[in-house]
């Protein structure tokens, strides 16, 4: 690969030894899902905007990567805010808006001769990244694309894992829309700023056979039997926070 992206931000890096050990413990949640059914596009999403997804992604990817032997394709599909693309310093960049919209300048860039989309390297071994492109306003168009399907089936079959930025599903019909090329979402849950509400909404789009888990962002540990085991959360005093698990 000759692309190559700019340095992480230190907080994406998870340099608390405590988060770091933490996120260990979703990371062997997605890998056993990945041994066990062979299942490994994961779409990290939220009920709605600001609640850590895509620092929840950045961090599930580089402890895969660097735990193991896995190689990893992070997907910035948020194609509205492209927070992914903005952190990894790839503004402007062409990406997966211009793939999808066959925009021939883009392609030209993206695709080698091979018809294989072209990647970035992170700096981080085994893990690439395809960043969003120029923001567009008819995300979920482009989504549902045939374009994309095929190119998720690229991706399943070229790497361990995919892991998919998404838009919250609230606001955006991005998610749902897609749910069928996704094999199971992860949530990144806000606990005392978004409603619990809107959160089982969001969850009820997708389909609760979907989700593999919800990363409570900013709990208190008061908090923790409110929730189900199948979620995990986040302790709210320091910033990275640990990842904790019930």
């Amino acid at each position: 690969m000759e692309n190559k992206v700019n340095s992480l931000d230190p907080v994406e890096k998870f340099n608390d030894p405590l988060y770091s050990k933490q996120i260990k413990f979703l990371r062997s949640r997605v890998l056993h899902l990945i041994d066990s059914t062979k299942s490994n596009v994961i779409g990290i999403t939220s009920a709605v905007d600001n609640e850590g997804k895509t620092t929840l992604a950045i961090n599930l990817a580089l402890s895969i990567c660097t735990g193991g032997d896995k190689s990893v394709l992070l997907v910035d599909a948020d194609l509205i805010k492209c927070s992914i693309t903005s952190k990894f310093g790839l503004k402007g960049a062409p990406g997966l808006s211009h793939f999808l919209n066959g925009n021939e300048k883009g392609a030209d860039i993206l695709v080698d001769d091979s018809g294989v989309i072209a990647l970035w390297e992170s700096g981080v071994e085994n893990l690439s990244v395809i960043p969003s492109g120029n923001p567009v306003d008819n995300s979920a168009d482009l989504l549902i694309k045939n374009t994309f399907n095929n190119l998720v089936n690229d991706m399943r079959g070229g790497f361990d894992l995919v892991i998919v930025d998404l838009p919250p599903v609230v606001s955006t019909p991005d998610p749902a829309s897609i749910k069928e090329k996704i094999d199971k979402y992860i949530f990144s849950y806000h606990t005392g700023k978004t409603p619990r509400g809107l959160l089982e909404d969001a969850i009820h789009e997708i389909g609760k056979e979907k989700i593999l888990g919800v990363v409570l962002n900013r709990a208190k540990k008061e908090q923790m039997q409110k929730y189900g085991k199948q979620y995990y959360y986040y302790h709210s005093s320091k910033k990275p926070p640990p990842l904790l698990s019930l």
